[in-house]
């Protein structure tokens, strides 16, 4: 294991017949895929209250929304909620990121602080 500090991520939703990618390259940014739109990708990091130092992301698709819930370096877990119907930038739905909503802090109380290394226990694990 490797010293702590920025990582990757990605994860996928997928709604009807279409999949969502949401990939963490680890400079910060974080990055969408909707392939109905031009261009494909789409970086989330101006959307109001981004976090910034993001090394974990997970999506859902539910509705006519996609769930974008992050994880930064500092321990806080933020959710954006984007509007992905109608297609954004059509039928009045603003095209990406314009579509999503500012950033909530869902951090839990006990949530970790800088620093803090998580360390799992598996039973039967060595």
């Amino acid at each position: 294991m490797g010293p702590p500090g920025p990582g990757g991520g990605i994860d996928s939703a997928i709604q009807g017949d279409t999949e969502y990618l949401g990939y963490v390259p680890g400079d910060g940014r974080t990055l969408l895929r909707d392939p109905r739109t031009t261009p494909n990708w789409h970086d989330l990091s101006s959307v109001p209250g981004y976090p910034g130092n993001v090394i974990g992301i997970t999506l859902a698709a539910l509705g006519g929304s996609l769930y974008v819930d992050m994880l930064s370096t500092d321990g806080r877990v933020m959710q954006t909620i984007c509007r992905i119907r109608p297609v954004p930038g059509h039928g009045g739905n603003p095209a990406w990121p314009g579509n999503c909503g500012t950033f909530v802090n869902l951090t839990p109380p006990t949530g970790r602080t800088t620093g803090t290394r998580i360390y799992w226990t598996v039973p039967g694990g060595g």
